[in-house]
């Protein structure tokens, strides 16, 4: 039912094969189909791959497997074979493509302009950083840092040590060895195969020496700016706080009760909280300017000032006038500002100043007011202040008037 032929040429020895060859050939031809179906498909183009590339793949894979199939089944194996005949087709295309086009000038063509030519320098690795390609940057770079003039093929860390730490470092770093302060960015991409398995890595160092030359110029730049403008800031605050200052005693003047005290007035009346004010001044301060100079009445104010200051616990001394003083209480009840202002005064009556004519006995008189949610502004607070300040006064200086009884 088959074919026979002589095997080896043995005179006698017969081998009937037609079933084995049928096998085979169907066998050979089914496997073939795998690679018509990779260049089918259109994931497999590569990038920048043009049609004609493609068909000339294909026609090299059709031509053959056509003589194959009409050699095999159509003639069987006692017919000629075409395959060889057929393959001559795909061969004289691809020579025609070889030598019209160039095809096999391109891939070495290529990789000089893309790969060689590049600024950047890189450097590509196998999973035991040996070295597997560089470019004539990255060749030029591992020479200038380490002197090293041929990298290829060896450890990286035995080649080049310290380009080595540099590409191990990543991110932005000093060219170590250069003059000039070079500066690079390096950028590490691990290399995967089909397995997902990293293999390898590549690193492509960018020499961005001008753009951090700029960089730092400019954060220099913003330095000295940020530097200008809190100096500014601080010379603006202490001009504010010069002029809201008393120049003689340190203490805030009138002007700095102005801005602030239709504020607290204002949120004590909405809180409902208690608000008082002590008015202070110097007894017969005429007369010691009058009989001992201004000098001596000038120690007068500054000795009044502070012992005003250091016993007015959460109270805001300001010097009012002249010889007058204030003293803001947010927050403190009738009583409470009583007793602190009259420990204020007494601390001030034990004052002596001395002067060429003798020492100088201080005593002073105060007036106490205080609101607690009146509708009352500013202005009509200091009148009651100081009409309780006048009153201390007409009963003989020395002592606090207020509407509540003295507990002294």
């Amino acid at each position: 039912g088959g074919t026979e032929r002589p095997l080896g040429g043995r005179e006698g020895g017969n081998l009937s094969y037609a079933f084995g060859f049928w096998i085979h050939s169907a066998v050979g031809l089914a496997l073939s189909v795998r690679p018509l179906l990779v260049l089918l498909d259109p994931r497999s183009r590569i990038r920048g791959e043009s049609a004609r590339t493609r068909l000339l793949m294909i026609a090299s894979w059709a031509f053959p497997a056509a003589g194959y199939a009409i050699s095999a089944f159509v003639w069987g194996p006692t017919g000629p074979n075409l395959a060889p005949a057929f393959l001559i087709i795909p061969v004289a295309m691809m020579g025609s493509a070889v030598v019209r086009d160039g095809l096999v000038d391109r891939l070495p063509l290529a990789r000089s302009e893309v790969f060689e030519t590049l600024a950047g320098a890189v450097f590509v690795t196998d999973s035991q950083g040996r070295v597997i390609d560089v470019n004539a940057a990255a060749r030029a770079l591992a020479r200038d840092i380490d002197g090293a003039e041929d990298i290829a093929g060896r450890i990286m860390e035995e080649a080049c040590p310290d380009t080595a730490r540099m590409l191990n470092r990543g991110g932005e770093a000093d060219v170590p060895g250069t003059e000039g302060g070079r500066v690079v960015s390096m950028l590490s991409t691990p290399i995967v195969d089909g397995r997902g398995q990293t293999v390898g890595r590549c690193v492509i160092v960018r020499d961005v020496t001008e753009s951090v030359i700029q960089r730092r110029e400019l954060e220099s730049t913003r330095d000295a700016l940020s530097h200008e403008v809190m100096v500014s800031e601080q010379l603006r605050a202490e001009l504010g706080n010069q002029v809201m200052r008393d120049s003689a005693t340190g203490l805030y003047n009138r002007r700095y009760l102005a801005d602030i005290l239709p504020d607290i007035v204002a949120s004590s009346v909405a809180e409902g909280s208690a608000l008082s004010v002590a008015v202070f001044d110097i007894d017969d301060f005429k007369i010691v300017n009058d009989s001992h100079g201004h000098v001596a009445g000038d120690r007068v104010i500054e000795a009044v000032a502070t012992a005003l200051r250091v016993n007015a616990p959460g109270g805001t001394v300001v010097r009012y006038g002249g010889d007058e003083f204030l003293a803001l209480f947010p927050g403190v009840s009738a009583r409470e500002a009583l007793t602190v202002t009259n420990a204020m005064r007494t601390a001030c009556s034990g004052i002596r100043v001395e002067t060429r004519d003798g020492d100088v006995r201080v005593t002073v008189s105060a007036g106490v007011a205080t609101l607690v949610g009146e509708e009352v502004n500013a202005d009509e607070l200091l009148e009651v202040a100081d009409l309780a300040l006048y009153r201390a006064k007409d009963t003989g200086r020395d002592r606090t008037w207020s509407p509540v009884e003295d507990p002294a």
